[in-house]
């Protein structure tokens, strides 16, 4: 009759005496008591199992559990600090407060039991490796198990979670899996994807830019990846290729706990942007379009202070000329340039002396003793040398080779044509001026 007592005192004081002894692994007796006094430290290579009526008390805070096998606690557990450790997987079984809760095993699986809540009141970390993943999952495939975070301390890397529902404070899992069935407090990190087709074909080497997440080209299925996308970020993505445009030009959103996945539709352009030097400020340049089956289309875009311009919607697959004007005056014309290239094209132009397309005439009036005067206007950006010569009303050149002059880019020079060899008072006749 002493016998039975004796033994269940006994080991109640082999955890006592020897706290830092390595045990198999433990059994609280009915109606048993076990408290871990300061600085005593429990280790257990197997499971730990507090019985119904048993009590196992850790709230010393300098008392620390380990285990590598199951958690039962049918009885009482007072907090304290576990740490589950080992390869082996290991369950929790009933409702458990845990001061803290550690596990950083990598390859190591979890099984909390289902409908059942764990209380952790104050860390709790859980760790897997980039080689293997933590496993956190339920007792029952689609059932799931509570964890109650009382404090707002946690670290969470290389998990996979399933079948968890998160409460009161959330936990953001960095490098993890979310395996379906967990709470929205689960903030996973996302895997932002997307297929780009052209005629339903896919289309790689699109370039997809995103401010936060950076930049990836897709693939030769078309897709691409963004991998790792913290939960909540803000994503901005925009899509670049020569010679496609794209529906929708830009996609924009937020990741929460869902992997995106979008397809973008691809389109051939059809027209495409000449731009350049024309080397001339606030001059209009005009792009002459010619193309097969279609009306003749002109273009036409002013260039800026440095002389640049810029012409869209430019048909493919068509000839073009390009004529520089400034104040009407035609400064340049390059014909015939074939546009097979849905990218942008630069063409710089080269102004050159306005060349009139004829004669210039003019005439001149020696009666009254009036003053003739002509303004000749420069407004190109080349120096322009003119030729005058004075014809008389019977058609004689009266100065047969002329007078030269000169005016200076975009000036002009005042001509008083009454001291020119051949002009005649109380005459008239007509001047020729060649450029």
């Amino acid at each position: 009759m002493l016998k039975t007592p004796f033994v269940k005192f006994l080991i109640f004081c082999i955890i006592l005496i020897f706290p830092n002894t390595s045990f198999s692994s433990i059994q609280l007796h009915p109606n048993e008591t076990v408290t871990l006094t300061k600085g005593e430290n429990l280790k257990v290579e197997g499971s730990i199992t507090i019985i119904n009526t048993s009590k196992l008390n850790a709230e010393n805070l300098s008392s620390k559990i380990e285990l590598n096998g199951d958690w039962v606690n049918d009885g009482v557990f007072i907090s304290g600090d576990v740490t589950f450790s080992g390869t082996n997987a290991s369950r929790i079984m009933g409702e458990n407060s845990f001061r803290t809760f550690t596990c950083i095993e990598g390859g190591k699986t979890l099984k909390f039991e289902a409908n059942k809540t764990q209380i952790i009141l104050d860390d709790i970390m859980l760790k897997g490796n980039s080689s293997n993943k933590l496993n956190i999952i339920s007792t029952v495939n689609g059932t799931q198990f509570i964890l109650s975070l009382k404090s707002s301390h946690k670290e969470a890397n290389y998990l996979n979670v399933k079948d968890s529902n998160l409460i009161l404070n959330s936990i953001l899992p960095k490098n993890s899996i979310n395996g379906g069935n967990n709470s929205t407090l689960w903030l996973f990190p996302i895997r932002i994807s997307g297929r780009i087709l052209v005629n339903g074909r896919a289309l790689s080497g699109v370039l997809v830019t995103d401010p936060i997440l950076g930049s990836t080209y897709t693939d030769a299925s078309g897709t691409f990846y963004f991998n790792n996308v913290p939960a909540n970020t803000h994503y901005n993505l925009t899509f670049s290729k020569d010679g496609y445009t794209f529906n929708p030009k830009t996609l924009s959103g937020t990741g929460i706990n869902v992997d995106i996945d979008i397809n973008i539709n691809a389109t051939l352009k059809t027209t495409t942007i000449i731009k350049g030097d024309a080397k001339v400020k606030n001059a209009t340049v005009e792009i002459h379009v010619k193309k097969e089956n279609s009306e003749n289309l002109i273009l036409s875009s002013e260039t800026d202070e440095n002389g640049n311009y810029k012409i869209e919607d430019v048909p493919v697959n068509s000839t073009i000329t390009i004529i520089l004007k400034k104040d009407g005056v035609v400064l340049e014309e390059i014909e015939n340039q074939n546009i097979n290239n849905e990218s942008e094209i630069d063409i710089n132009i080269e102004p050159k002396a306005p060349k009139l397309s004829k004669t210039t005439y003019g005439l001149w009036n020696g009666f009254l003793e009036m003053t003739n005067i002509l303004e000749l206007i420069n407004k190109s950006d080349k120096n322009i040398s003119f030729n005058i010569k004075i014809i008389s009303k019977d058609g004689r050149v009266k100065n047969s080779s002329g007078i030269s002059y000169s005016v200076t880019k975009n000036s002009k020079r005042d001509i008083i044509l009454n001291d020119l060899e051949g002009f005649k008072r109380d005459s008239y006749g007509i001047i020729l001026i060649k450029v």
